[in-house]
């Protein structure tokens, strides 16, 4: 391998941070829901919506959130009290 393709290999992106990539904030979470920001924490903290913490901090796979969503449109599902069973957003 000469060194230009050694440099070319160093600076693209590993498939680990692309697939980081997919994380994202309550904020960001909430602005494509559009609902508060306190609304989704309350959703994380009550487990009706996935996310992790890592420290004080919530994080979630926006492709989580969407087969989430998905899966609430699809027939023959009950989902009782869930806060989100009505909630239709729009596509990107």
């Amino acid at each position: 391998m000469d060194e230009r393709e050694r440099i070319r290999r160093t600076i693209q992106p590993s498939n680990w941070e692309v697939s980081m990539s997919k994380f994202v904030t309550a904020r960001e979470i909430g602005q494509y829901l559009k609902l508060s920001e306190s609304t989704i924490y309350k959703l994380a903290s009550s487990g009706e919506i996935p996310g992790f913490k890592i420290g004080d901090s919530w994080r979630f796979d926006m492709e989580e959130i969407l087969r989430m969503l998905r899966e609430q449109k699809a027939p023959k599902r009950s989902w009782g009290n869930n806060k989100l069973a009505s909630f239709h957003p729009k596509s990107p």
